[in-house]
């Protein structure tokens, strides 16, 4: 082959779809795929337009143009509008969109137009093999030879894992979590924080939303159980937030699913607050019907909404009593 004949081959072009906080992670598989196929792919991430050049036109540009759509889905990114829109471009424009999945997440938690998607787990071995073998090579490449994937396959996995272990120590919070520090976890939507009904210390007292008042069955404290989960302790009782199918009630620390909480900061002071038994749903609340003064709280599958977004206040670095 001619080097004329070579600068005419025109380049596979991959379009990573991603938020913008998880962009090391998309940066890590950009470099990855490019490095395993060089000369054959151009990995496009918005991030890569140079200053002063029109982003959205780029954007729209290279999405028209892309041979290939991969869609970087997290529970951090699944609600955000942006990559569904452009999933959903490609899919209705015909093109191959592939989810890919991190930080947890599953296929059966997608919008069901994804669900029919092959989709891969950028964490799991035999997932990116296929999407380096099959997705790529053969069907993108249309390559049939014997090209022995697997240290692409290796480094991949190395290098996307520590982009996204990185990415979720610094997800959990955003603010310093004080091993002595109470909080306030507060609703601004009803102006009501996080409450034990009636001052109880029983096993199963539930917890509700009330106006706050300062008492110490309204300041909780934040106890990391690993990269991702909290254990969330009242200061009152000493038990903590557990959920039982809707409803959320305080219980003596076991450590089991129910009892663990990811806080996800959704924006500058806001963070939705989900169960590891049920990661599909977030603490939310709701009006009680017969006492205008309380709020029930539930969990809810995430909508976004004022009723699921929550703020912590902190009180003061104490001693516990």
């Amino acid at each position: 082959m001619t080097n004329q004949a070579v600068d005419d081959q025109k380049l596979k072009t991959i379009f990573i779809s991603h938020i913008h906080e998880e962009g090391t992670i998309a940066q890590a598989i950009k470099n990855e795929l490019e490095k395993c196929f060089p000369a054959k792919v151009h990995v496009y991430l918005s991030e890569i337009v140079p200053f002063g050049d029109d982003w959205q036109k780029s954007v729209n540009t290279n999405l028209k143009e892309a041979n290939l759509i991969l869609i970087l889905f997290s529970p951090d990114s699944i609600e955000r509008p942006w990559i569904n829109i452009e999933a959903g471009y490609g899919i209705i424009s015909g093109k191959k969109v592939i989810p890919l999945f991190c930080l947890g997440l599953n296929q059966d938690r997608l919008h069901y137009m994804y669900q029919r998607l092959k989709g891969i787990d950028v964490e799991k071995p035999s997932d990116v093999k296929r999407l380096l073998e099959e997705n790529i090579k053969k069907d993108l490449l249309e390559d049939n030879t014997q090209l022995n994937l697997d240290e692409g396959v290796k480094s991949l996995l190395t290098t996307v894992t520590t982009a996204v272990t990185s990415y979720a120590n610094q997800r959990v919070i955003n603010f310093k979590i004080q091993s002595q520090a109470y909080f306030h976890i507060f609703n601004e939507f009803s102006n009501r924080c996080l409450d034990v009904f009636s001052w109880r210390k029983t096993a199963n007292a539930p917890i509700i939303a009330y106006s706050l008042h300062g008492g110490n069955n309204q300041l909780w404290q934040l106890q990391r159980l690993d990269d991702i989960y909290f254990r969330i302790t009242s200061r009152h009782s000493k038990m903590c937030l557990e959920a039982n199918d809707q409803n959320i009630f305080q219980n003596k620390f076991d450590g089991n699913e129910k009892q663990q909480w990811d806080v996800t900061q959704i924006s500058n002071e806001n963070y939705k607050i989900s169960c590891r038994q049920y990661p599909d749903k977030c603490l939310s609340i709701e009006q009680d019907k017969n006492d205008p003064q309380v709020s029930q709280v539930v969990i809810q599958p995430w909508r976004h909404q004022w009723h699921q977004i929550w703020t912590f206040k902190i009180t003061a670095t104490v001693t516990p009593v």
